[in-house]
């Protein structure tokens, strides 16, 4: 046996460990009766230390696994068929650590089963709904939703095929997610054709935990981005803005990338007539996609109180900035600490976005098309570390996205060492919030 079949062999060996560990979940249902935890999701810390124990296994493997990831289609196959068994493994393991999910179910039958309108009216006016007191730990049921209207309209469709079934709603939003996480895992390698770079997102266990597992429509988000970046690399832009901007109609947060992409068009325009034609027809794409998407649901701009709501939330774990400027704003005994280090945290995120496009301007990055993944993970990782006052461990799924698009072309130890520190944060990010 030559060496690279070694290689292969032993990359099978992983991969059959990694589903080992996977399997293990199974095993959280029962031991939850065993030891009282009744709670929807996982409640007990024992078993919540075992489920993090599992997933910091599962990290172990995928790092160790990476070596024996070589550039043929052999190791491709191996890379696609693990994904494809990971993915369906989880797809039937109940949601450990989020309820977000019974929060996509219950907000989608407000509109999809009653008919009114989700960003006005909450899941816990219909009391006499057959879901109401089997999920009434869900606490997204007293608030109108915050997400967007394509997601909405999807998790409508979805719940109207769930009818009366719970456990049928569930399967069917875990099933799509699980069916869009595996074709972001195609269209990463269609993009970028580099097994290496597949293997990052494809085998990630915090992506595989969040989308697999407990069912977050963040994945949504990325593949959106990812059918975006496909275009936008066909130099298809008009297509490849309408589904960014369908990204940021599943959730808001994203639309931090709609300036990096327009300046992208710009710089690639040939004169001042074409970039006033680009950037006419670009706004006209926005106007009317967001205009069509949200018409249904048009009431007024008081659709968008629970948004500004989620966005002025600061009991829950903010960003890293927050967090020690908020300490050490408490030590000098500065009144609000937590709230004017937000506050702080927003002005420096601004700062830091303008400064970016200043860079990017003067060093003629926008020139190169394969910088938009740079910029792209960049921004969003500014927005993490200094902005955000709502943190939760799947908003790192996205993150790990495009810093595995931006290895790609990076391909240095910096951006890697980032995807396996950000997966290990938001694993141990649990913790704290336990």
């Amino acid at each position: 046996m030559n060496l690279r079949n070694i290689f292969k062999s032993k990359f099978i060996l992983f991969g059959l460990m990694t589903e080992f560990f996977y399997l293990l979940f199974y095993f959280i249902e029962p031991l939850k009766k065993t030891y009282g935890d009744y709670g929807f999701v996982l409640t007990n810390s024992f078993l919540f230390l075992l489920v993090i124990v599992i997933l910091l296994s599962i990290l172990f493997l995928y790092i160790y696994s990476k070596k024996y990831v070589v550039d043929d289609n052999n190791s491709l196959k191996i890379i696609f068929f693990f994904t494809i068994i990971f993915n369906l493994t989880l797809l039937f393991v109940w949601p450990i650590a989020a309820l977000d999910i019974f929060a996509y179910i219950n907000q989608s039958r407000v509109f999809s089963i009653y008919g009114f309108n989700p960003y006005l009216v909450s899941f816990d006016k219909f009391p006499y709904d057959s879901f109401y007191f089997i999920t009434k730990q869900v606490w997204w049921n007293s608030v109108p939703t915050p997400y967007g209207p394509l997601f909405i309209l999807l998790g409508s469709l979805i719940t109207k095929l769930g009818s009366e079934s719970l456990a049928l709603s569930l399967f069917l939003f875990k099933l799509v997610f699980v069916s869009v996480n595996i074709a972001c895992a195609f269209l990463i390698h269609k993009i970028f054709k580099n097994n290496l770079t597949t293997f990052f997102y494809a085998w990630n266990p915090l992506i595989l935990f969040e989308f697999g597992a407990n069912g977050h429509n963040d994945v949504l988000v990325i593949f959106l981005l990812l059918l975006s970046a496909l275009f936008f690399l066909k130099k298809r832009i008009y297509l490849s803005w309408f589904f960014l901007i369908a990204s940021v109609l599943i959730k808001m947060y994203v639309i931090i990338l709609l300036p990096i992409f327009y300046f992208f068009i710009l710089a690639q325009s040939k004169g001042i007539n074409d970039k006033i034609k680009k950037s006419l027809f670009i706004v006209a794409i926005f106007i009317t996609t967001t205009v069509l998407s949200y018409v249904i649901f048009w009431d007024g701009v008081k659709i968008f109180s629970s948004l500004m709501l989620q966005s002025e939330i600061i009991w829950v774990i903010p960003s890293i900035f927050i967090i020690i400027s908020g300490a050490l704003l408490s030590l000098a005994r500065v009144d609000f600490p937590i709230l004017t280090s937000k506050i702080i945290g927003q002005y420096l995120f601004i700062f830091s976005y303008f400064w970016m496009f200043y860079y990017a301007i003067k060093n003629k990055i926008f020139l190169f098309e394969k910088n938009i993944f740079k910029l792209y993970f960049l921004s969003f990782l500014l927005l993490l570390l200094l902005a955000i006052g709502w943190l939760m461990p799947w908003y790192f799924t996205l993150l790990i996205a495009l810093a595995v698009t931006y290895h790609n072309y990076a391909n240095n130890k910096i951006v890697e060492n980032i995807i396996y520190g950000t997966t290990l944060y938001g694993i141990l990010y649990y913790l704290v919030l336990r």
